[in-house]
């Protein structure tokens, strides 16, 4: 035999059989990458979701705390018709928190932050110089996280024991000017 000789290779091709023991490993290795894909993503979806009402609770409880430490407060059912200088008011609109400040404007409390988690807010009368504020929030009826605190604040003059922070009520304060210097 010459060492130039080509050598004649028989190709028969795949039987049948084959094909479908390869067609079959592949469908199985795809719907096993699928299934890990969807997964990852529900999974960084729950947490994303789970992240953002941790976030926007926490931060409203905190604006919140920071805006009523140390104020005069009435807590009351709905908005005077008239807001007094200085007097500032919390109140839930529609799942929002929502801020009127000491020159009556109207704004959302965590502004875009929130995104799309739903708020309630109670207020609770704690004594004279506590208001128990907890903070509830969720996406969707899901992903519930809540939060409270007690803060210390001037004076409570309370209409109610308990108020719910649903459309309407409302927390309405007055926080004093600091004392000037020298007196």
């Amino acid at each position: 035999m010459n060492k130039f000789e080509v050598i004649k290779i028989q190709n028969k091709g795949f039987t049948i059989v084959e094909l479908l023991i390869a067609l079959a490993l592949l469908v199985i290795v795809i719907a096993l990458g699928y299934t890990f894909n969807f997964y990852v993503f529900r999974s960084f979806d729950i947490a994303s979701k789970q992240s953002e009402v941790q976030q926007s609770v926490s931060l409203a409880k905190n604006i919140i705390e920071n805006k009523v430490r140390y104020s005069q407060m009435d807590l009351l059912d709905e908005l005077p018709e008239e807001i007094e200088p200085g007097y500032q008011a919390i109140y839930i609109e529609s799942g929002v928190v929502k801020y009127i400040d000491e020159d009556g404007n109207t704004s959302d409390l965590l502004g875009a932050i929130s995104g799309n988690v739903n708020m309630q807010v109670y207020f609770e009368n704690k004594g004279d110089s506590f208001l128990r504020v907890y903070v509830q929030g969720d996406i969707d009826g899901d992903h519930e996280y809540n939060i409270d605190s007690n803060i210390l604040i001037h004076k409570v003059t309370d209409r109610s024991d308990t108020i719910q922070g649903s459309d309407g009520t409302l927390i309405y304060f007055y926080v004093p000017p600091p004392p000037e210097e020298g007196t």
